[in-house]
């Protein structure tokens, strides 16, 4: 008997190595995801420390003790709406951040949402070539069951006829 041979085999391991090729890609996505992230993360630290400095320097500002000379005064003036300035643009960087780490996890529900698609392709696939294998062994048994059925009343039909002529 010859071994059952799957007609649609190419094309189930077109998509298994499919399914593998988004396996990668989701596993890419999730590092670019964790990349983004840790660049948001880095920057809200960044705008911390901005607000911080701000804060700092106007405490500095209103303090008792310091020097109010109008020279003095007006370079720290200067140097506070820069650090303003900082902050928001630290604001303005951090949001962009939110918006790109909003992007790449778009990215990864789509390669997502493809790998179980294509993992149901290939289980599809797996079932339908399970069950021609199960119709194809049974209908070589079958086959042979029959075969060794017609061999067994041949022998008897052949017995039977040596024996008639007594």
């Amino acid at each position: 008997m010859s071994p059952y041979q799957y007609r649609l085999q190419p094309l189930l391991d077109l998509k298994v190595k499919r399914r593998q090729e988004l396996e990668r890609a989701v596993a890419d996505r999730q590092r670019e995801l964790a990349a983004e992230k840790e660049a948001l993360a880095e920057l809200k630290r960044a705008h911390e420390q901005m607000k911080s400095k701000l804060a700092e320097a106007l405490r500095a500002r209103l303090s008792e003790g310091s020097e109010a000379q109008g020279y003095t005064l007006g370079l720290h003036t200067y140097y506070l709406r820069g650090l303003t300035a900082d902050v928001k643009s630290g604001n303005d960087a951090v949001a962009a951040q939110r918006v790109r780490v909003g992007e790449f996890q778009d990215r990864l529900a789509e390669a997502r949402r493809q790998l179980a698609d294509a993992a149901r392709e290939v289980e599809v696939l797996n079932k339908h070539r399970e069950r021609l294998e199960v119709a194809f062994l049974r209908a070589a048994d079958r086959k042979e069951a029959l075969e060794q059925d017609e061999m067994g009343n041949f022998i008897f039909n052949r017995r039977r006829g040596h024996e008639s002529p007594q």
